[in-house]
């Protein structure tokens, strides 16, 4: 697999992702985006959250401790934007389901978790910049996550 062609085609997605968040989503308060994969690295999924998406998942919680909070506002299946964007990585998710690197799983599932992070982290300003979503104003960070 050419990571360095994917790595670009993942920025591309979640720039799109992102800037489609913002036009649906606009008056919400973006805190944080992620990209993470499933345990057989078959798959990149966008996922966000706002500050009224956290309000609302926390305010049907009787459980207001430190541990339910900081678990509704990092996990990403609890995220009000949990799978955004998944028509902008269908070719991606379909390249990685079918690459032939995969014979060597472990350095398969390594390279892509390193493209993802490093889709993220070389390029998070022009993601936030997509998003409309201001890093001083918004303290918006970008996550990666692997599966299990």
């Amino acid at each position: 697999m050419d990571w360095t062609a994917l790595k670009t085609r993942i920025v591309n997605a979640t720039r799109k992702a992102v800037s489609d968040l913002r036009l649906a989503h606009g008056t919400d308060t973006v805190y944080a985006y992620a990209l993470y994969t499933d345990s057989g690295a078959m798959t990149v999924v966008l996922s966000a959250n706002s500050v009224q998406g956290f309000d609302a998942a926390v305010s049907s919680q009787g459980d207001r401790s430190p541990a339910t909070l900081a678990y509704y506002k990092w996990a990403t299946a609890e995220w009000a934007y949990e799978g955004w964007g998944g028509p902008e990585f269908k070719d991606i998710c379909t390249d990685l389901r079918t690459s032939p690197d995969r014979r060597d799983f472990s350095k398969f599932k390594a390279a892509l978790l390193d493209t993802m992070t490093g889709a993220l982290k070389g390029n998070s300003e022009a993601i936030i910049d997509a998003g409309g979503l201001s890093p001083s104003r918004y303290n918006v960070t970008p996550l990666t996550f692997g599966g299990q």
